[in-house]
């Protein structure tokens, strides 16, 4: 790339488009991202040098089949790790032909048999707001041309490089009202109608669907249109014909049971979004590693696919995703299947229970704030976070104020660590002035706030993935954002999001927002009552799962920490030595040969006492 702004600075070229088939240099080149290896911030900051001696400069992204011809260059060149002029004139025949450039810069108009061919040239910059007409910039030399009468929007084949301009009298019947278009007239964000672009986008999907056989086929079957059908394939679509449903502007939806909030007899059912498999990329993409799915991993990424997408192979290929991600690989450690310790203090309702605790220390950022404070409610697990720049007594009880108890209320317990700031006079007045009792953990044992613990490993870690600043200076603009993936991801022990067990409804996700239909029902402010009911009946029915849950997981743990603890227990046993029962230490080194030390645990933490034989 630099060598082709050289190149173009040598021969006096001013204004500059810059084609290139790496969305990731490209992205550099403009700032959007920040290029971390050194070597490379030297060209980065050699191109920017030569930029600046430029007029104008646009970055255009090609897919790499319109670059073949530099993309042959550059392997030739790899190959024979040296330059190379090419002189052949068959050599720059066949480059001239893999050089499909000028698909995406000009656009052919069509011509009438009177006229003269003319081209158009449309400057296509990367977010394609605005098109530039090449004819409007050397108007003076077209003057003596004939000119080209405009053609209707439906006469011409494509239609992305099309002038935005619409030819005045030109009415859209848009259900029953009639718009009249003024070319003079600049185009707005007001013009553009919701429901309209809405149904466009649905419209894409349907058209999607119908391209794959599999759905076509069940789409006719829905439609009872047999006709266009074999007798194998009407016979293949009657089968899962009834866990299928067509919508009134054709879109296929897969309807099965709802989650585990439900009772096990209901009939209850939700629909799911079939995903054709050219869009299934995009809808991995925005719930895995777009900030709104938090770069989870399998188990809750799939669960979060599957509340509103459906397709063959779902789960294959949303480990496929994962598992190739390449943040995931490089800024997470190998995932422990035991999880978090469930503690030994159980809570009833929300936010019974609240623990906290502190994430320092950190690079200091545009805004001060060096340390990031965690909440978390001990029945739901929903994190709530916030970046600080003082992390005094005084501020903590501030930040609980503020976080906590304007939004749910005084807890009756608090759970945090040893931490000073936790312990001081402050923060404990502060805890009493809500009648809430400070618990702290004892010294060396985190597992008592194992749950408190464990999410702040996921919350460093799915920061450390979008932080694009290489001082990581935007962590704590980024951590905020990504509190809510982190609440509306299933937790494996509940079987519920966070977000769900606080709130009652499911946050509706952007990719969700944005298939989904926009018209209203007039019967819907009817069933408002209706709806709130039937949302506090699941949400009760939740609730009361997510407690047992909670209580088996405890007693699961439990037992298998204390099967394990007594296993190495035996095993350091001399051969010669008693053996001991079942929760017993072994025996001390004291002058009382009778004397034994029992470990005994409670809601405490663990104590040893000595007792001796009879």
């Amino acid at each position: 790339m630099n060598d082709g702004v050289k190149a173009a600075l040598e021969r006096g070229v001013t204004d500059l488009i810059l084609l290139g088939d790496s969305r990731l240099a490209i992205q550099q080149s403009m700032g959007v991202i920040a290029c971390r290896k050194e070597k490379l911030q030297v060209e980065l900051a050699r191109h920017k040098q030569m930029t600046e001696q430029l007029s104008s400069v646009r970055y255009l992204h090609v897919v790499r089949h319109y670059n073949a011809a530099a993309d042959s260059l550059a392997t030739e060149a790899l190959e024979d790790k040296a330059g190379r002029v090419i002189l052949s004139g068959e050599r720059k025949a066949d480059l001239k032909t893999l050089n499909r450039i000028s698909e995406i810069l000009y656009a052919e108009v069509k011509t009438d048999s009177s006229a003269e061919a003319k081209a158009t040239a449309t400057v296509m910059t990367r977010n394609q707001k605005r098109r530039v007409h090449f004819e409007d910039e050397i108007k003076s030399e077209l003057d003596d041309e004939p000119r080209m009468p405009s053609l209707p929007r439906a006469d011409t084949e494509d239609t992305e490089f099309e002038s935005p301009r619409v030819p005045s009298r030109i009415r859209r019947v848009e259900g029953q009202a009639q718009v009249e278009v003024d070319e003079n007239r600049t185009p707005d964000v007001a013009d553009i109608d919701p429901a309209v672009v809405q149904a466009e986008r649905r419209r894409r999907i349907s058209n999607a669907q119908d391209e794959e056989l599999r759905w076509a086929d069940l789409k006719a079957f829905l439609r009872g249109e047999l006709d266009g059908l074999t007798h194998r394939r009407a016979q293949n679509a009657g089968k899962v014909a009834d866990n299928f449903v067509l919508s009134e502007d054709g879109l296929l939806y897969y309807q099965g049971k709802k989650r585990h909030r439900a009772e096990l007899d209901s009939a209850d059912l939700a629909l799911r979004l079939v995903v054709p498999t050219k869009l299934i990329d995009e809808v991995l993409h925005s719930c895995h590693n777009a900030i709104e799915g938090g770069h989870q991993g399998i188990v809750r990424t799939f669960y979060r696919v599957k509340a509103e997408f459906y397709w063959v192979g779902l789960y294959a290929d949303v480990a496929k995703h994962v598992q190739a991600c390449e943040d995931c690989s490089t800024s997470k450690s190998k995932p422990q299947l035991k999880g978090y310790s469930p503690g030994n203090v159980a809570s009833e309702f929300p936010f019974q229970m609240v623990s906290m605790d502190f994430v320092i220390p950190l690079p200091k950022p545009q805004r001060g704030n060096t340390a990031l404070l965690l909440f978390q409610g001990h029945f739901t697990g929903y994190v709530i976070a916030k970046a600080m720049s003082d992390t005094g007594a005084l501020d903590v009880a501030k930040a609980f104020e503020e976080c906590v108890f304007r939004r749910f209320g005084a807890p009756s317990l608090i759970r945090h660590d040893r931490d000073p700031r936790f312990m001081s006079e402050v923060f404990q007045a502060f805890a009493e002035l809500m009648q809430s009792r400070s618990r702290a953990t004892l010294s060396y044992r985190p597992q008592a706030n194992g749950q408190q613990e464990r999410s702040v490993k996921t919350m460093v870690q799915t920061v450390r993935v979008y932080v694009e600043d290489p001082l990581q200076a935007d962590w704590d603009d980024i951590a905020e954002k990504l509190v809510h993936a982190i609440n509306n991801s299933r937790d494996t022990t509940r079987r519920e999001t966070p977000f769900y067990l606080v709130h009652g409804w499911d946050a509706q996700s952007t990719l969700k927002a944005m298939t989904s239909t926009i018209k209203r029902d007039p019967a819907g402010s009817a069933d408002a009552k209706q709806w709130r009911r039937e949302a506090n009946r699941q949400r009760e029915i939740a609730l009361r799962l997510a407690k047992e849950y909670q209580l088996a997981e405890k007693v699961r743990r439990a037992e298998e920490h204390n099967a394990r603890l007594s296993s190495e227990e035996q095993r350091a046993l001399p051969d010669s030595a008693e053996p001991t029962e079942e929760g017993e230490d072994l025996p001390t080194d004291s002058a009382d040969p009778t004397s034994r030390c029992f470990r005994q645990e409670s809601k405490y933490g663990c104590s040893w006492s000595e007792s001796s034989r009879a």
